[in-house]
């Protein structure tokens, strides 16, 4: 089963509540305290009738024989069982009981179908026995159908030791009642109204071998059912208006494609060939209390064609088969392993929670349901925790039992995921010493469709492997953990299709969010080409490997995928000994005030105290790249392009992302490299402004280029600021911008390539060539078409009246 559906947590109690405390969800008519079953016609096998009164109550016993017998109560011809009964009908008053007796050898099924119209009402006792010749193991198995309904009502007492059936369908015609003398019961909902409801004050420990509930509409199913030693619980069958058909064994679905007439119904067709009609169904089940669970038996089956609302404590779900079509909500204790209270039990085994189990809806297309741990409830799930279905919302507690390793794999088709609430790993005790359970794996897929979402509300400590996310959109809004050796992975979903536009996808680390792992890779799906990511960092992002790295973006040449960061922004901070901006096409900023110093986004240093910083401008747009850095710095432009250099001058093809910025401080000292992507021969460019600090030392190895056009905005060119400064390589910047060589307070810096530049303010800056080298600067090129009276300038001065040194003009066409 799988579908989806997500309802507010306080809208689903309440409506659980107020299912569970009314008798029924339809009118019923009054039945007198002491009302046996009347006007029964045997239509398969045979039966005898009698009754005894006494003051106040009523007790009715049918005589069976062996094997099959098939009875319609409230006949309106051929009655012989209870005739002339006011109250015609299969109806058991609060003072009455009704006893099915078998005599002969031989095992006996009785099936008692309400043909009134009106809904069957069992309120006082009911039981299958044995007399003459027959043993204990021959006491009848007991089946009441009704497709307007039946109720279990407050004070009932059921002891049928070779199992019950309540079925909320059509047994009447001919054809089902030949297949239920066979031990089979079809459940086809067409016309099925009323459901089943079995109230907390009924009495069912008497009920062994199975206990088959099938209704549709409403089905709620509380009482007292095997919750001692000495009662122990028998097989549960639920089929909450899945078309199919019912044994002693269990239900099987058979409910894809078009529903078939009864009529057409037949014993050879039952389970080939014939579709059951489908029913939307809400099931309300409470059993067992918090200190006495439940214990589903192994195959135990609960399938429900629309919502699952469970509270209570029901035990052994990881070895029962429970599938929905809606919403399956917890708002008591569900348990793994067979438990005793809420304590967590020594249980190695796993749960998996699949909602699809071929729940079609009368369609080919399989529904998938979502799940809600509602908060307060509890979710003891062992070592591994399996998700499918169509949405997943964990607001309680979820327990991982696992002594050591423990795993939670999600995966949501249709909807979201979230992990709220507490995920606790437990010590069970199961080794003599300490034990120190781990989360190995979580994996969070929600990337079926596009527009999904996971948002992370619970802390994730201590997981040693990876967390790994693929979905549109990831919110962390706690704190997120994972050891120096694994990894965080963020893989937005996209659309292959490469004629469509990207999809916008976003993460966002709140102020109360945070990861940290060894390396932490932030890109996109390989069922997404062209996802990019706006990312929001209030919180912190953290490599914590030796040498590991934060990776955002990258290009797969094996598949031709482009996956991109788009904006990054935020007050928080991104931390490692490696940061990667593979594909950048929108900016990184934390705009914060018109002064481009403030408005850096906060990089910090991971171990080694230097953060290796590899930035590719390549959007279609001007870009800015501000940030701030904590620590040393080892800067590369990556597979940004400004220029190439040709022969004895430039060949300019003009970025699409002209006009670009790209401003890095550093708190301690930089070096500027090559690009990683080997453009040009290696030369650091940026199509636009260049504005390197270093609060300490500035060391440039490579060329810098930022030559694309003879008119930069005012403002641009190449600006490397720093106490000391050693620079030998060229640099290639715009006829009308300039190369400055600063210190920090926008003077000259103290030391430039080992020399002080102090003397520069001796020479006269203006209208004049420098008649020669004070200091060792680099060479500067400057890409200009710029004349006065038709010649070309043999000088330049920036905007603070300092010459340009050792500079040379390159005229363009």
């Amino acid at each position: 089963m799988h579908i989806k559906s997500k309802r507010r947590l306080n809208t689903i109690a309440v409506s659980v509540a107020l299912a569970l405390s009314a008798p029924a969800a339809f009118a019923l008519p009054t039945i007198a305290p002491t009302q046996l079953p009347g006007n029964g016609a045997v239509v398969y096998g045979t039966a005898t009738a009698s009754a005894a009164v006494v003051t106040n109550t009523n007790t009715g016993t049918v005589t069976v024989g062996s094997a099959a017998t098939v009875i319609n109560w409230g006949a309106t011809t051929g009655a012989t069982l209870f005739s002339g009964s006011s109250t015609p009908g299969f109806n058991i008053g609060a003072s009455a009981a009704v006893i099915f007796n078998n005599n002969s050898a031989g095992t006996a099924q009785v099936l008692n179908v309400d043909v009134t119209g009106n809904p069957t009402q069992i309120y006082g006792a009911l039981s299958a026995t044995t007399g003459g010749l027959a043993t204990a193991g021959d006491a009848p198995t007991i089946f009441v159908a009704n497709a307007n309904g039946i109720v279990v009502g407050n004070g009932a007492v059921i002891n049928a030791p070779m199992g019950l059936g309540l079925v909320n369908a059509d047994l009447s015609g001919s054809a089902a009642q030949s297949l239920a003398t066979m031990g089979v019961l079809p459940l086809s909902f067409q016309g099925a109204t009323g459901g089943v409801s079995i109230s907390a004050g009924a009495d069912l420990h008497g009920i062994g071998s199975f206990l088959l509930v099938a209704g549709a509409g409403t089905v709620n199913i509380a009482g007292t059912v095997g919750t001692t030693a000495t009662e122990p619980n028998v097989p549960l069958y639920i089929d909450g208006g899945v078309g199919g058909y019912a044994t002693t064994g269990g239900f099987y679905q058979h409910d894809e494609g078009t529903a078939s007439s009864l009529s057409t119904l037949t014993t050879s067709n039952y389970n080939n060939g014939f579709v059951y009609q489908d029913a939307p169904t809400t099931v309300n089940l409470n059993l067992g209390t918090t200190q006495s669970a439940y214990n589903l038996v192994n195959h135990s089956m609960i399938g429900v064609n629309g919502d699952l609302n469970v509270s209570g404590n029901i035990a052994n779900i990881a070895n029962s088969k429970i599938s929905w079509a809606g919403t399956f909500t917890n708002t008591g204790i569900l348990q793994s392993g067979t438990q005793s209270g809420v304590s967590l039990a020594p249980y190695t085994g796993y749960t998996d929670l699949t909602s699809y189990n071929g729940i079609y809806n009368n369609t080919t297309q399989a529904a998938y349901g979502g799940f809600v741990n509602a908060s307060g409830a509890i979710l003891n799930a062992g070592s591994y925790l399996y998700f499918t279905g169509a949405s997943f919302d964990n607001e309680g507690t979820i327990n991982l039992g696992g002594a050591s390793y423990n795993e939670i794999t999600i995966t949501a088709t249709q909807g979201n995921i979230t992990l709220g609430g507490t995920i606790s790993l437990i010590n069970t005790g199961t080794t003599a010493s300490p034990n120190h359970p781990y989360l190995g794996y979580v994996d969070l897929y929600a990337d079926s469709i596009v527009g999904q979402t996971v948002n992370i509300n619970a802390a994730l400590a201590g997981v040693t492997e990876s967390v790994y996310v693929s979905a549109t959109n990831l919110n962390v809004n706690a704190p997120v953990s994972v050891g120096s050796g694994g990894s965080f992975y963020f893989e937005a979903m996209g659309s292959k299709n490469t004629a469509a536009a990207p999809v916008m996808n976003s993460m966002n680390v709140s102020s109360t969010g945070s990861i940290s792992a060894g390396d932490v890779y932030i890109d996109t799906t390989n069922n997404g080409y062209q996802s990019v990511t706006n990312l929001t960092v209030n919180g912190s992002i953290a490599a914590t490997a030796s040498s590991g790295a934060v990776k955002l973006g990258y290009v797969q040449s094996s598949n031709g995928s482009f996956n991109a960061i788009n904006n990054l922004s935020g007050a928080g901070f991104i931390s490692g000994n490696n940061i990667d901006f593979a594909n950048l096409i929108g900016s990184v900023n934390n705009i914060t005030s018109g002064q481009i110093l403030s408005n850096g986004f906060q990089l910090k240093a991971g171990p080694s105290g230097t953060a290796n910083i590899s930035a590719s401008l390549v959007g279609n747009h001007p870009q800015g790249f501000n940030v701030k850095v904590t620590g040393n710095v080892v800067l590369d432009s990556g597979g940004t392009s400004a220029t190439s250099e040709t022969g004895n001058g430039f060949s300019v093809t003009p970025p699409a992302n002209l006009n670009s910025r790209l401003v890095v401080q550093a708190t301690g000292n930089m070096l500027v490299n090559a690009d990683t992507a080997g453009m040009s021969g290696g030369e650091f460019q940026v199509p636009g402004l260049v504005y390197l600090l270093a609060n300490q030392s500035l060391t440039v190895n490579t060329t810098i280029d930022n030559a694309y056009t003879t008119n930069a905005p005012v403002g641009y060119g190449v600006w490397l600021l720093s106490p000391v400064i050693n620079d030998l390589y060229p640099i290639f910047t715009n006829g009308n911008s300039g190369v400055n060589f600063m210190n920090t307070n926008y003077g000259y810096a103290s030391s430039i390539n080992g020399a002080n530049p102090a003397v520069m303010a001796t020479e006269n800056l203006l209208n004049t060539v420098p008649t020669g080298q004070n200091f060792p600067a680099p060479t500067v090129y400057f890409n200009t078409t710029g004349t006065v009276n038709g010649t070309v300038l043999p000088y330049f001065v920036n905007g603070k009246g300092y010459l340009q040194e050792m500079q040379t003009f390159l005229t363009m066409p």
